[in-house]
C-alpha cells in the first residue's frame, strides 16, 4: 500500500502508510536533505590513503589472510545521496522523535574514483544536547556480516521478529516499532563494513589504485598487465580485508562521521557482536590516541575476543570442551524451564572441577573415560552405553544431535535450545550457513524496505547481510591484550560483556574463563558479564531483550557520570 507520489525539490519521494509500520509518523525529508532516487556523491569521502594512517593495533600470536580475487563483478550503480528524514515512533509507554540518516563513507583513489563504501544507518533523538547525549557505534561480526541483525534485532526503533517460525525465506514477517530500543538513552550508529550491505569493493580499483597505464604512455603486455593487476587486487583487500585493515576503515569511518555531524564532544561507545566483539577492544585502543574520539567504554555481545587456541597441542580441545560445557547443560535444562543463575554456577563449578580434571587424565585412563561417560549421561540423558559409543570426550554437539535423531531434528549452534529439521542423516548441527540462511533473507529484504518505505534512501543493490568475499582469516590473533590496554588506559573506561547461555559458537563460559584471569584493574565494577536466556542472538528472546536493555541503561548511567 502506497500514498500517492509526492514532489519535495523536484525529487520524487513515496510516503508510506502507517499501514506498513504500526506506531511510527514519517514526517518526510529533513529540509536540505536530498533523498531522491538519483545517483549522487556521499556526504563524507575519504581518501584511501588515510586507512593507512591508522596505527596498527599490536599483533597478538600469529597473523594469517586469506585473499580471494573476486571483487566486485561488474560496476555497481552509484550510491544516492544521504539521506535524513524524521520520525514519530509510538511506542506502548512513550513516543520517541527522532532524525533518522542512511548513507555511506566513500573512500576514494588519488583520481577521485570511488573505490571502496561502508554503508551506515543512524537514530538521533531530536531535542537532546549532543555533548550530553552518548552515540554507539554498533557493527555485527562474521567477519563479513552487515549490522542488520543488531539493528532490526535489537537496538533500533525498528524490529524484525526473530523467531523459528521466521526462520526461513518466504515466512510472512515484517518490522515492528521496538519497544527495546535503545534510542531512548543513546543516539544510534550502525555500521556496515565495506564488503556487507549496500558497500561494495569495486573491481576497477584494482586496476586504478596503480595507475596502471592511465596517461595512455605505458603499455604492458596483457599477462603483465594482468598479474600486476591481480596483485593489486590482492593489496587493495588488505586494506579492507584483513584484521587491521577492517580495523583501520572503521577507526577512520567513526573519525570521520562524528567530524561531519557535530559530535566530537559526545559520549561515545562502541558494541560489537561475535567478530565484533574481536574489533571493540583493538578500534577503543586506537581512538584512545587521539582524545577527541576516545571511547567512554565498549559493549561486546556473543564475542570472541580470541580465535580458537591453538597455543598448546592438544590441550585446546580440552580447554574448548571445559567452555562449552556449560552451554551444553544449560541447553538439556532449558527445555524444562529457564535455567537461573544458580544452575549456571553450578554447571560452571562441575565444568572446572571434576570434568575438567578427566579430561585433563587422557584418552588412555579408563577409569576417567568411566567418569566422563557418566557425567555426561546424567547431563543430557542419554544412556551411559550410548555416550560410551559416541566417545565421552566428544564434542557437545554429537551428543546434542544423538537425542534428537529419531525426531529427525537437530540443534543449532547458535543456540542449542532451538531446533529444524535436519538436512543430512548423521550427528552433525546445523550448517552454519542452513542455519542462518533464512533469516538472513528476512533481514535484507525488511533493510531493503526500511531503506525504501520510512528513510527515502534507495540504492539500486542488494543489500548483503553477509557480504559475498569480505571475510579473512584471524587464527591464533586474539584481542583481551587490547582490552587490558584500553582498561590501563583510562581509569573511567567501562567494559559491558552480554552472552547467551545456549551458544555454542561462542560460549559464554569461553569468555568468564577468560575475563576471570584479568587482574583488577581500577575500580572492580569496571567490567561486568551478564548471562542471558538464549544463543547466540539471545536478544531474539523478548525477555532477555528487555533484560538486555536494563543492563543497558546502567551501563549508560555509569558512564554519563564522569
Amino acid at each position: 500500500m502506497q500514498r500517492a507520489l509526492t514532489q519535495r525539490r523536484g525529487v520524487r519521494i513515496r510516503v508510506s502508510t502507517l499501514a506498513l509500520f504500526t506506531g511510527c509518523l514519517w514526517l518526510g525529508p529533513l529540509a536540505g536533505a536530498n533523498a531522491g532516487e538519483a545517483s549522487s556523491s556521499a556526504a563524507i569521502r575519504i581518501p584511501i590513503t588515510e586507512v593507512d594512517t591508522v596505527p596498527a593495533t599490536q599483533t597478538f600470536g600469529q597473523s594469517f589472510t586469506i585473499h580471494s580475487l573476486a571483487l566486485q563483478a561488474k560496476p555497481a550503480a552509484a550510491l544516492p545521496a544521504d539521506s535524513a528524514t524524521r520520525h514519530n515512533l509510538a511506542l506502548p509507554d512513550r513516543t520517541l522523535s527522532f532524525t533518522a540518516k542512511a548513507g555511506a563513507v566513500v573512500f576514494e583513489d588519488q583520481q577521485g574514483a570511488p573505490v571502496a563504501e561502508i554503508g551506515y544507518f543512524a537514530y538521533l533523538l531530536d531535542g537532546a544536547e549532543p555533548r550530553k547525549r552518548p552515540i554507539t557505534f554498533a557493527i555485527n561480526g562474521g567477519p563479513g556480516a552487515a549490522s542488520a541483525w543488531l539493528h532490526i534485532g535489537a537496538l533500533g526503533p525498528w524490529r524484525l521478529p526473530i523467531t523459528p517460525e521466521a526462520a526461513h525465506p518466504t515466512a510472512a514477517n515484517g518490522l515492528v516499532p521496538n519497544a527495546e530500543t535503545w534510542l531512548d538513552f543513546t543516539d544510534l550508529v550502525f555500521i556496515d563494513p565495506v564488503g556487507t550491505g549496500y558497500g561494495r569493493l569495486h573491481q576497477k580499483a584494482a586496476e586504478a589504485i596503480l595507475d596502471l597505464s592511465k596517461d595512455g604512455k605505458v603499455e604492458l603486455p596483457k599477462k603483465l598487465r594482468k598479474d600486476r593487476i591481480t596483485q593489486d587486487a590482492k593489496t587493495l583487500r588488505e586494506k579492507f580485508w584483513s584484521v587491521q585493515g577492517d580495523t583501520s576503515s572503521i577507526v577512520v569511518f567513526i573519525k570521520r562521521w562524528l567530524e561531519a555531524n557535530g559530535r566530537l564532544d559526545s559520549p561515545k561507545v562502541f558494541l560489537g557482536e561475535s567478530y565484533g566483539g574481536f574489533r571493540a577492544p583493538r578500534i577503543a585502543q586506537s581512538l584512545q590516541s587521539t582524545p577527541d574520539f576516545a571511547l567512554r567504554g565498549v559493549i561486546l555481545v556473543s564475542p570472541a575476543l580470541s580465535a580458537m587456541g591453538t597455543d598448546f597441542p592438544g590441550l585446546a580441545s580440552v580447554l574448548t570442551r571445559v567452555s562449552q560445557f556449560p552451554s551444553l547443560a544449560a541447553a538439556i535444562a532449558d527445555g524444562k524451564a529457564p535455567v537461573s543463575p544458580q544452575q549456571l554456577a553450578a554447571f560452571e563449578r562441575e565444568a572446572g572441577g571434576d570434568y575438567l580434571a578427566d579430561l585433563l587424565a587422557g584418552p588412555r585412563d579408563k577409569a576417567a573415560i568411566e567418569r566422563l561417560a557418566a557425567r555426561v549421561s546424567a547431563t543430557t540423558g542419554l544412556d551411559v552405553d550410548t555416550v560410551r559409543h559416541l566417545g565421552p570426550r566428544s564434542a557437545p554437539q554429537v551428543f546434542l544431535a544423538a537425542i534428537d535423531r529419531k525426531s529427525g531434528l537437530t540443534h543449532s549452534n547458535y543456540d542449542a535450545t532451538a531446533k529444524r529439521y535436519a538436512a543430512y542423516d548423521g550427528p552433525t548441527l546445523i550448517d552454519a550457513g542452513e542455519d542462518l540462511g533464512g533469516l538472513s533473507a528476512q533481514l535484507g529484504r525488511a533493510i531493503a524496505d526500511l531503506g525504501k518505505q520510512q528513510l527515502a534512501w534507495k540504492p539500486e543493490r542488494e543489500y548483503h547481510v553477509r557480504g559475498p568475499g569480505a571475510s579473512w582469516a584471524w587464527a591464533g590473533q586474539e584481542s583481551v591484550s587490547a582490552l587490558r590496554s584500553a582498561l590501563v588506559r583510562d581509569p573511567a573506561f567501562r567494559v559491558l560483556v552480554a552472552h547467551g547461555y545456549a551458544d555454542l559458537v561462542t560460549p559464554y563460559f569461553r569468555t568468564k574463563l577468560t575475563l576471570e584471569q584479568m587482574p583488577t584493574i581500577g575500580a572492580d565494577n569496571r567490567v561486568r558479564l551478564e548471562v542471558y536466556g538464549g544463543g547466540h542472538m539471545f536478544y531474539s528472546r523478548d525477555q532477555s531483550r528487555v533484560q538486555f536493555r536494563r543492563d543497558a541503561v546502567q551501563f549508560f548511567e555509569a558512564i554519563s557520570r564522569r
